[in-house]
């Protein structure tokens, strides 16, 4: 009974502080004339260091020039818009004053919790078909926030590895990363923080990856990848896998090595089977539609899509 009554005294003493924090939080907002962005991502122990769910408020607060405060610590009485970007997040969304921008499911038989205010982007078109049989008003505007990346952070690294691989965060297990022992790939920590994670993707000449934000950056910044299948670990059915290639015109099959492979031949299997399609996806109907990019940040954006030659930002 003691040891209950310990463990009731603690959760009561967190939530406390939770609230706490989100009035401090609220004050703070409301003092500042509202003059901050409400943002809704992943902080989940799991995820909150995973590069995709760590770059919202990195690259929100760059987009909008403004601080960027998650909608957890503001009061849900205030009915003040709430922002989504960047994650398989949509199963979450618990406030109707939610605008939606590049989000998408995890799973095909998630369903929403509330109905946004408006989606001005999802991140594609599986994700756009749930909406609209559920009912709501969805536009064909496809893409990933992560895209922009390289406008916020574009360093010169040279190639040093010819493979890396990125393991999704529910695989970095003994058992999955010691069947690349004895291999010649560099495995890359999603988890690393935001600038490490892309120098490291960048010095490698392809990227295997069974995160989808290590596919996502890969694309971002030019890298031929490959969808990997490692396991069924990581959550969902793979929907918001074939959600981001169907919006990138890309093939939603994974390279999916045998079971038994381990080690250097675990390695050859990858590069034998690694048959990478580029992306092609026209960001700037996306970038349009942001609702909090200021017009220096759009500017920028527009300007080097245009000179790209192509709409998907690449470069090695």
């Amino acid at each position: 009974m003691a040891i209950v009554m310990e463990i009731v005294h603690r959760m009561a003493a967190s939530d406390l502080c939770r609230r706490a924090a989100r009035m401090l939080h609220t004050s703070v907002y409301r003092a500042g004339g509202g003059n901050a962005l409400i943002l809704q991502w992943s902080q989940a122990p799991t995820t909150r260091r995973n590069w995709g769910d760590a770059l919202n408020p990195v690259l929100a607060k760059w987009l909008s020039g403004k601080r960027v405060i998650h909608s957890r610590y503001i009061s849900k009485r205030l009915d003040d818009t709430v922002h989504m970007a960047v994650g398989s997040i949509l199963h979450t969304l618990h406030s109707p004053n939610t605008v939606v921008w590049g989000t998408g499911f995890i799973d095909s038989r998630h369903e929403l919790k509330a109905v946004p205010r408006e989606v001005r982007a999802v991140r594609g078109p599986l994700t756009r078909r749930k909406l609209v049989d559920m009912g709501v008003a969805c536009p064909e505007v496809y893409g990933d926030p992560a895209l922009l990346v390289p406008f916020l952070y574009r360093p010169a690294v040279k190639k040093k590895r010819q493979l890396g691989v990125i393991l999704n965060h529910m695989e970095r297990t003994p058992g999955i990363i010691g069947r690349f022992h004895g291999s010649g790939v560099h495995l890359i920590d999603m988890n690393a923080g935001i600038r490490r994670v892309v120098d490291e993707a960048l010095s490698c000449s392809m990227i295997a990856s069974s995160s989808l934000h290590g596919v996502i950056l890969a694309d971002a910044y030019g890298i031929p990848n490959v969808w990997l299948k490692l396991s069924d670990r990581p959550v969902g059915d793979d929907f918001k896998y074939r959600d981001y290639l169907a919006s990138a015109g890309r093939p939603s099959e994974p390279l999916q090595p045998p079971d038994h492979c381990s080690g250097r031949a675990l390695e050859n299997c990858i590069l034998d089977r690694f048959d990478y399609r580029q992306a092609a996806i026209d960001l700037r109907p996306m970038v349009r539609a942001c609702p909090f990019m200021t017009e220096r940040a759009l500017d920028r954006i527009m300007a080097g899509l245009d000179a790209s030659g192509n709409h998907l930002l690449l470069h090695t």
